[in-house]
């Protein structure tokens, strides 16, 4: 959470591919070669309309659900009151994992989240920006947002020959 009268600022990541790790047998290959472009799954990721997101109850039980999204510079925004199941969830575990089927690409995106007081202004003018061209709303503000930092992403078009990993610098 950022302090009292602080803008939350992102920068864009520059993750690094390569291969999931997997047992041999789910024929993954072991070279680089054949690997997704990560401008070209993220393009496809931002376009999405309706994303899943995971978070995980006090108990460790797991919770997911459909929300709208939007995803700038790698980072994924969502909006959610505290008082929500998984606002809750993400207030005892700062943990999410966002993820969308478009077509044959699977995207899987895993990091910390953190509910911001406010983004930095011209952020929020491309995440109130982005929601406007995919939904009938526009947020007015971005009290409350969250905001989720990639630790590793997944995707894959055809399975096992594209299965590609992204690792993202820690923060």
């Amino acid at each position: 959470m950022t302090g009292s009268g602080e803008s939350f600022v992102i920068k864009p990541l520059q993750p690094i591919a390569g291969r999931p790790h997997m047992p041999e047998g789910y024929g993954v290959p072991r070279t680089d070669e054949g690997v997704l472009a990560w401008n070209d799954v993220q393009a496809k990721f931002a376009a999405v309309k309706v994303y899943w997101i995971g978070t995980t109850w006090p108990d460790g039980r797991p919770h997911a659900i459909p929300i709208w999204g939007a995803f700038i510079d790698d980072h994924f925004f969502c909006e959610g009151g505290p008082d929500t199941r998984w606002g809750r969830n993400i207030t005892a575990n700062p943990v999410m994992n966002a993820h969308a089927e478009i077509g044959e690409l699977c995207v899987m995106i895993d990091g910390a989240v953190t509910r911001v007081q406010s983004l930095e202004p011209t952020l929020f003018e491309r995440v109130a920006d982005a929601y406007a061209a995919k939904y009938p709303y526009r947020p007015e503000t971005s009290a409350g947002m969250c905001v989720l930092r990639p630790r590793v992403a997944f995707a894959w078009d055809q399975f096992p020959g594209s299965a590609t990993r992204w690792q993202f610098a820690p923060a």
